[in-house]
């Protein structure tokens, strides 16, 4: 069978996860890299690179100090660019297994279009106000607004989107965006 694989991109605090909530309660499936981080952030190899990179003060418990990490990471480009190589090969693992196991058409929520390549059939943007994307992110992870800045500073801007979804409206508008675009593409 073959897949139809879109990718679901934007910088963070953009609406990515709205949108593929929404599609998930449409009957899609849809894989979030974040989630998939994560869960490789459990696999001692992974937790071993991280420390030899960064020190065993960012391994707690066999976890990730998430939050600490960040802080550092996102505030220095050769260490981002450093920690975010232990993820991305083993991420696009995961994520060609999960695409196989899937439905014919997947959603695939990447924050980082150039993490790795990948045959996306589409890819679409979620695009917000800066200022909107600052604040969500604010108040959802509860840090300072300096380090949403280096955050959004690390995220290159997606350039070649097949789609560009515009979250500054409600989230009907939202909504009935996404439905035009399951229609004019004749997904399912």
């Amino acid at each position: 069978m073959k897949h139809n694989v879109i990718a679901l991109t934007g910088g963070i605090g953009s609406g990515k996860s709205v949108v593929g909530n929404y599609l998930r309660q449409k009957g899609f499936t849809v894989i979030d890299c974040d989630k998939l981080s994560r869960e490789v952030a459990t696999h001692p190899q992974v937790q071993q690179k991280v420390i030899d990179l960064l020190g065993s003060n960012y391994v707690v418990d066999g976890q990730l100090d998430r939050a600490k990490i960040r802080t550092v990471v996102f505030a220095d480009e050769n260490l981002h660019q450093q920690y975010s190589q232990i993820f991305f090969e083993r991420i696009k693992e995961v994520l060609l297994q999960r695409v196989m196991e899937s439905d014919a058409t997947v959603f695939v929520e990447i924050p980082l279009m150039d993490a790795f390549d990948f045959e996306w059939q589409q890819v679409w943007l979620v695009e917000r106000d800066l200022e909107s994307r600052v604040n969500s992110v604010v108040a959802r992870d509860n840090v300072s607004r300096q380090n949403v800045l280096d955050i959004l500073s690390k995220q290159q801007i997606c350039t070649f989107c097949t789609v560009k979804i515009c979250n500054n409206g409600t989230l009907e508008q939202l909504h009935s965006q996404i439905d035009e675009l399951i229609g004019k593409f004749n997904l399912c």
